[in-house]
């Protein structure tokens, strides 16, 4: 990633998933029940208490988190929690953004307003994002390149207009499809 490598097992190389930068959105959140916003995002910072204070209020405002921040995670709505935890992500910071069907389990209207944080996040931050979706409008919006997975292996690579025009009436290609 970037040039470091992150795990090699002939070189002994395995870093630490606190030390590989890699932001990895799961699709529950993945947030610590027993904290609250502001501890969630805290939770990984390293430095002084100023400083971790001052990217908190950062991410806070950022993801429109004001007045949320001594919530815990069964307060706040799906939206709500999703913003904590892309806040989270953003606060420790990465060099890539995986993300695992973040958008699955929210209604219409949330699901298109938090495609934009999205669409708004990689543009702000400029990092290479993976995106595992089923949903074509998501991808039509999100995505740059599509790579189709089958059993596991990457079976078709290009734009999404490429992807799913080519394979539209193709048998083998059903969409949604794992991209």
């Amino acid at each position: 990633l970037n040039g470091r490598t992150l795990y090699d097992s002939s070189a002994g190389v395995n870093l630490p998933p606190q030390e590989r930068s890699v932001g990895y959105l799961f699709q529950n959140y993945a947030l610590f029940p027993n904290m609250t916003v502001r501890e969630n995002i805290i939770f990984a910072l390293d430095g002084s208490r100023e400083e971790k204070e001052r990217i908190l209020a950062e991410n806070v405002a950022r993801f429109s988190l004001e007045g949320l921040e001594d919530a815990r995670p069964s307060a706040l709505s799906g939206g709500q929690q999703q913003r904590v935890a892309f806040a989270r992500i953003l606060a420790r910071g990465a060099d890539v953004l995986l993300l695992d069907e973040p958008l699955s389990a929210l209604d219409n209207a949330m699901r298109e307003k938090l495609q934009d944080y999205l669409a708004k996040i990689h543009a702000e931050f400029n990092m290479t994002t993976v995106l595992v979706s089923h949903d074509v409008a998501e991808i039509y919006k999100l995505a740059s390149k599509v790579f189709v997975l089958e059993n596991g292996k990457i079976a078709h690579v290009g734009s999404p207009s490429e992807i799913f025009l080519r394979h539209s009436g193709s048998q083998k290609f059903s969409l949604p499809a794992k991209i």
